[in-house]
């Protein structure tokens, strides 16, 4: 039974994780389309709807189980995702070896990286984003950095907290 349990809340985790990023950037698309005349609005409408796709393909995946990318996939995903950040500047580095990952760890890291994204969309008022993915055989570290105006010290949402949660259940720290 607790293992069922663990499975329900890992992959509520992950719902968290992917659907919420995609559904805020579907929204911030939205929001800019409202604020355009129809002709400029057409292709942000076109890009609304291809966040639809894949934040569909993205559900299915997660609700069929059957998505668990390995570390080789984890830089190709994270470039993805990276690349449909809409309004925000957005560099990539990645340094060192990612290889060492396992499924689950490499499945977090991009769900963590995802949600670092959708926290900064929603409330840092940025313009430019870094990531940067340091790794060994050993230890990974993910740093997201932003220009934005940051947030009140101790004040953090229930994102953050699932974050650390997930990250010390892997032995990592958030």
């Amino acid at each position: 039974a607790d293992e069922r349990l663990g499975e329900r809340v890992r992959i509520a985790h992950d719902l968290h994780d992917a659907i919420g990023h995609h559904l805020t950037t579907l929204s911030l698309q939205l929001d800019l389309a409202r604020r355009q005349d129809p002709d400029t609005a057409r292709d942000t409408v076109g890009t609304a709807h291809s966040i639809c796709r894949v934040l569909l393909a993205e559900l299915r995946d997660v609700l069929s189980d059957i998505r668990s990318i390995d570390a080789q996939d984890l830089r190709r995903s994270i470039e993805d995702l990276v690349s449909r950040v809409p309004d925000l500047q957005t560099e990539l580095e990645v340094r060192g070896a990612l290889h060492g990952l396992g499924p689950e760890s490499a499945q977090l890291t991009l769900r963590s990286i995802q949600e670092a994204i959708t926290n900064v969309l929603r409330h840092a008022d940025a313009s430019r984003l870094w990531i940067t993915l340091d790794g060994d055989d050993e230890l990974l570290r993910a740093t997201v950095r932003d220009d934005g105006g940051g947030f009140e010290s101790g004040r953090q949402g229930g994102g953050l907290e699932v974050l650390r949660a997930r990250l010390l259940a892997l032995g990592g720290r958030l």
